[in-house]
């Protein structure tokens, strides 16, 4: 047994979780987790696998590097994207990348989605920023998509989908599916004409909140 075994469940679940969801089908996107207690060590979906087909023994052990410490697949042809965002995030401890369909129609499109629901900017952060366009599986994309991260938990990847973090899985996949919903209502009001912004002092209120939970994630708090 892999003395893993625990995280690779977590990341199995979660991948079914998703699939189930509709947020992720067939081979697309990928999620991962950083294991505690290890010197930068993640667990990680493979490439080139179905969701309905995936198994406990097809996550994947990766260092930030990249080099597979246990498992017989490809890791996520997106795993750079996973290594830069922990790397320049203490506070993410998962990440997912899906394609769902809405968030990706606004990448889709180049559309930022501003702060227009309470909740959004109280669990994402802010608004949803688009990360420039660059080839897939690339150190640039990874580039891009920390810079539109920033300190939020979402960002669209221009013509290609969404990346959402959290301090556990079961944050990441709220926060997935809460980014998939904004992303629809921003563009049905968009369609109807304009998507009104939350007033300034309201976002900056909710922002003190996000950033105070942040923290208490980090300390082990929550």
């Amino acid at each position: 047994m892999s003395r893993w075994t625990n995280t690779k469940e977590q990341v199995l679940t979660a991948a079914l979780e998703l699939y189930r969801m509709g947020l992720n089908s067939g081979l697309s996107g990928n999620i991962s987790v950083k294991i505690d207690g290890e010197q930068e060590l993640i667990a990680i979906t493979p490439s080139g696998k179905h969701y309905a087909t995936l198994s406990i023994e097809d996550i994947l052990i990766i260092d930030h590097y990249g080099d597979t410490i246990e498992g017989t697949l490809s890791p996520s042809s997106e795993s750079l994207v996973h290594m830069s965002i922990y790397k320049a995030r203490t506070d993410v401890r998962c990440i997912i990348h899906a394609h769902p369909i809405y968030a990706t129609a606004a990448a889709v499109a180049n559309l930022e989605i501003p702060p227009i629901i309470d909740e959004m900017v109280i669990a994402i952060g802010g608004s949803i920023q688009v990360a420039q366009y660059t080839f897939p599986s690339t150190q640039e994309l990874a580039d891009n998509t920390v810079i539109a991260l920033a300190n939020r938990n979402a960002a669209l990847l221009r013509n290609h989908g969404i990346v959402v973090t959290g301090s556990n899985l079961n944050r990441a996949i709220n926060n997935c599916e809460l980014s998939e919903r904004v992303a629809q209502v921003f563009l049905l009001s968009h369609s109807l004409g304009k998507a009104m912004e939350l007033p300034k002092n309201i976002v900056k209120i909710e922002s003190e909140i996000y950033s105070m939970q942040q923290q208490l994630h980090m300390d082990g708090k929550d």
